[in-house]
C-alpha cells in the first residue's frame, strides 16, 4: 500500500500459514528518509491497527481453488525444480 499524504510511506503486509491453521502477520514500513518518522507513525499505527485483526483471521487450507490458477502453476514450477 501506498499512502501518499500527508506524510508519504509505503506498507507491505505479509501472512504466513501456521500448523492450527492460522496465521502470523507482518507488517513492513518503507519511509522515503528517517526524518518523516514521527509524522508518519501515527499514520502507520492507524493504518494497521484495525487491519491486524483481519489479518490474524486468516484461515490457511491446504490445495489452490479455481481463482489461485496462476499461484498452482508457480508453486508446481517451483517444486519442479531440481536441488542443489
Amino acid at each position: 500500500m501506498k499512502v501518499t499524504f500527508p506524510t508519504p510511506f509505503e506498507l507491505v503486509w505479509a501472512a504466513r500459514p501456521l500448523p492450527d491453521g492460522g496465521c502470523a502477520t507482518r507488517t513492513l514500513f518503507f519511509l522515503p528518509r528517517w526524518s518523516a518518522l514521527a509524522r508518519a507513525l501515527p499514520m502507520m499505527i492507524a493504518t494497521t491497527w484495525a487491519d491486524r485483526r483481519v489479518l490474524a483471521g486468516f484461515e490457511f487450507h491446504p490445495g489452490f481453488v479455481a481463482s489461485d490458477a496462476v499461484f498452482a502453476r508457480y508453486v508446481r514450477l517451483v517444486e519442479g525444480m531440481p536441488e542443489w
